[in-house]
């Protein structure tokens, strides 16, 4: 019988070895999402799984998901994350802490913080640990839930590399649909040398376009109806 603390002492710090593969994910057909997310300052980043393939490396607490073409999506060296935008050239250089990772898949994405598991009354398995074979490898699957209002989700885990190979959950699933298990890999997979953007002037970008959208809409007020009202207004006198 495979004891929970077992399992957790391998997934807690991310994959002991490079793990990469193509990962498909299937988003739960549940009508509009809604997501609820506080923030002061500067807006955070979003990163999840799309509707096509992707290649996801990962070692520890260190990522890198692109595109099955080779363009990066978003890499992380354990502190910094590098987060890529469609329609920029430069990605958004932050931090984890700043960074929203949604489901479907998130745990194969990102290793969760010592502090998710430690704490009190957080994430618990609901029943035995099971012992199964995904995609070739020899893995454990387990159904946890998040305190007593938690949503309930399902990983399987690589027994070998502590790797999350599948999720599963309300929101959908996502899996490595193949995987290959290295000795090494190069640092250079997790670290982006190139030009970044900052979130503080992104937040500034934003803000800027909010208001010359504000204005273009002021104009067309102007424009549209109070010069209208006026020539209403000559024609009543």
């Amino acid at each position: 019988m495979t004891h929970w603390v077992e399992v957790l002492l391998k997934i807690v710090d991310g994959p002991q070895r490079p793990v990469s593969g193509v990962v498909r994910a299937v988003h739960a057909d549940t009508g509009p999402r809604h997501v609820y997310d506080g923030h002061y300052g500067v807006a955070p980043s979003y990163v999840g799984f799309g509707l096509g393939g992707v290649r996801l490396t990962r070692l520890g607490r260190k990522t890198r998901m692109e595109l099955l073409d080779g363009q990066p999506l978003f890499i992380a060296d354990g502190e910094k994350c590098w987060v890529f935008q469609a329609g920029q050239d430069h990605p958004i250089e932050t931090n984890e802490l700043n960074t929203r990772i949604h489901d479907p898949g998130r745990d194969l994405i990102v290793s969760r913080p010592v502090e998710h598991w430690a704490r009190p009354g957080l994430t618990r398995p609901t029943g035995p640990i099971e012992e199964v074979e995904f995609i070739g490898r020899r893995a454990w699957r387990v159904g946890l839930k998040t305190g007593a209002t938690g949503s309930p989700m399902v990983l399987t885990i690589d027994t070998e590399t502590g790797a999350v190979l599948r999720q599963d959950s309300d929101e959908g699933s996502a899996a490595y649909i193949d995987c290959i298990v290295s000795e090494d890999v190069a640092e250079s997979t997790f670290v982006w040398t190139g030009p970044v953007r900052k979130p503080r002037d992104v937040f500034a970008e934003e803000q800027a376009h909010s208001l010359e959208r504000l204005q273009r809409d002021m104009q067309w007020f102007r424009d549209n109806v109070v010069k209208s009202r006026e020539v209403v207004c000559d024609v009543v006198a």
